[in-house]
């Protein structure tokens, strides 16, 4: 329907820069009576089967603006989001391989002085492939420590929801576990090419997007850099 295209609620740019818009905060998101709103001057052309949908729009735009006033609390959900992810896939018997490598390791580095001190020329190689397992394997985040563990990645994961629903109004229109700026960009989109009605419907139809972009699937790089920011998200909760 080209009539959901003229509903424009989102963070306008004029020259680059958004226009100064009210930001929503905890307590008032559902908007005063008064606010004025990109859908307004439309309002009045639209037939009313269309207000809904402008209304819906209005919604989301103004629950991006909020999300976006708490740019940490949300990429450290979409980064604990991604190291769940990434620790759930991984293999623990890899863990103990890495261990065995980085044993090794330091096994050749120690062989490799004790050569050089001989005065045997092959003892530089032994302390430099050693050298190179241990900063390896150690940099590739493979072996557990205090942090990269499965307890403290899963309870990292919890908290940034918390920190994030603790900034959310009750009527927010995604679950905390969702709140990111880009999912909301994206249901935006869903409702202006006229592919959903509802908030509910927007969300169903950016999930099943989502379900489709895969390593087989070939997009832009704005699109790649939106769909690794949440999809993760998306996964942890098999898109419930």
């Amino acid at each position: 329907m080209q009539e959901n295209a003229h509903c424009n609620n989102g963070p306008q740019t004029v020259g680059g820069e958004k226009e100064p818009q009210n930001v929503p905060r905890r307590g008032d998101f559902a908007g005063k009576p008064n606010r004025q709103d990109a859908c307004g001057q439309t309002r009045q052309m639209q037939s009313q089967q269309f207000q809904p949908v402008c209304d819906e729009d209005l919604k989301l735009g103004q629950a991006q603006q909020l999300l976006e006033e708490y740019p940490e609390q949300t990429a450290k959900l979409s980064t604990a989001a991604k190291a769940k992810r990434v620790n759930d896939r991984s293999n623990p018997a890899y863990r103990w391989v890495a261990l065995a490598i980085i044993v090794a390791g330091i096994a050749a580095v120690v062989y490799g002085i004790m050569a050089l001190i001989r005065g045997e020329n092959v003892g530089v190689y032994f302390a430099l492939f050693g050298l190179a397992a241990i900063f390896f394997f150690s940099g590739a985040h493979v072996l557990p420590t205090a942090k990269n563990n499965k307890k403290a990645i899963a309870q990292e994961w919890e908290r940034s929801i918390s920190d994030v629903a603790a900034l959310l109004p009750e009527d927010f229109p995604v679950p905390a576990r969702y709140a990111h700026p880009v999912v909301l960009q994206r249901m935006i989109r869903v409702l202006r090419e006229g592919r959903a009605q509802s908030v509910g419907e927007a969300l169903n139809v950016m999930k099943k997007d989502l379900k489709a972009l895969n390593a087989s699937v070939q997009v832009e790089q704005e699109e790649y850099d939106e769909v690794v920011a949440i999809k993760p998200m998306f996964l942890l909760w098999d898109y419930e």
